[in-house]
């Protein structure tokens, strides 16, 4: 069959071609939409399970630098941000957090010879806070990118571009380049953080709890009212009911010492190589602390870990 025999199949062709031209236009969008959306919906997810040791941030002003000592390709400019899901509407946004962006500046990739003097640094901090307040603002984005690049080198350039360039060259080139990062928390975060504390902290006369004193200072560990456990009381079968320890699992005596100890003291460092019975040591110590009437919070950097512990307590508590 040919389609000159076929005019019908022709007409049919060209009166569907816009149709599906409009139909393929919106496809695509759509699916460029979808694997920006699934991203981003991976990052919310990952941010919830890592918790407090990853931070979400938006950064600005690619530097890309070739130096001896190894190629810079890096953000500077560094904003806190966090991913709201509305689970009704399937709705994704990024938001600023109720503490502010708290827009600042981050050198530390940078040799020290290759730093700016500290006089930049204070044109730059008095830039940033007005930034801050019009975080897309390209006009201030612009000023502050052009500040930071012109510090770093005579030829350096810059540029409001969203997509970097793909090489560095000998002199930097900072690009606008906005990204959404998720990372390890670095030591200015971790700094922030603890910046934040004492501030809600200035206003008490004293820090309140025992606990806290302890990040924040040096404090002896204070030892309780409780009586000792008497040594003699960690080896036998069935010692006084005041001296009992309720050990749900086999247990040697450097076990039992730990509940000896704590009736002393406030609080106890345990170390062991993998495989020494950490956890199994940590689940008899629940059930003990339980038994005796306390409460217990048990914590750790992975989930792994609580499940791990979880399966080693019996199935009763």
């Amino acid at each position: 069959h040919h389609l000159d025999d076929h005019p019908e199949v022709s007409s049919a062709w060209v009166e569907y071609l816009p149709a599906w031209q409009v139909w393929r236009a919106e496809r695509r969008r759509a699916e460029s939409v979808q694997r920006v959306y699934a991203r981003l919906f991976s990052i919310y997810q990952r941010q919830a399970k890592l918790g407090e040791l990853y931070e979400l941030v938006i950064t600005f002003g690619l530097l890309q630098w070739h130096r001896p000592a190894g190629d810079l390709r890096r953000h500077c400019f560094v904003a806190a941000a966090e991913l709201e899901f509305d689970r009704e509407q399937g709705e994704i946004r990024l938001v600023s957090p109720k503490a502010g962006a708290k827009l600042m500046l981050e050198d530390e990739m940078i040799e020290a010879d290759d730093r700016p003097p500290r006089e930049h640094y204070d044109v730059i901090r008095e830039l940033l806070p007005h930034w801050e307040d019009r975080l897309w603002s390209h006009e201030m984005a612009e000023a502050a990118l052009k500040e930071w690049s012109r510090s770093l080198h005579a030829d350096a350039g810059h540029s409001m571009e969203l997509a970097p360039q793909t090489r560095p060259s000998t002199a930097p080139l900072v690009d606008f380049a906005p990204a959404l990062v998720l990372r390890k928390r670095g030591a200015q975060s971790t700094v922030k953080i603890y910046d934040e504390m004492i501030r809600q902290l200035e206003p008490v006369d004293a820090v309140p709890s025992f606990g806290l004193e302890r990040l924040v200072e040096s404090v002896t560990d204070i030892e309780s009212g409780e009586d000792p456990i008497p040594p003699e009381a960690l080896d036998t079968p069935f010692p006084p009911l005041s001296s009992r320890i309720y050990f749900p699992k086999a247990a040697n005596r450097e076990q039992r010492e730990i509940i000896a100890r704590l009736r002393r003291h406030r609080g106890i460092l345990v170390q062991g190589p993998p495989g020494t019975g950490k956890s199994h040591t940590i689940a008899n110590l629940i059930c003990h602390l339980l038994a005796e009437g306390k409460r217990v919070l048990v914590t750790s950097e992975t989930p792994r870990a609580l499940r791990v512990l979880k399966e080693k307590i019996p199935p009763a508590l």
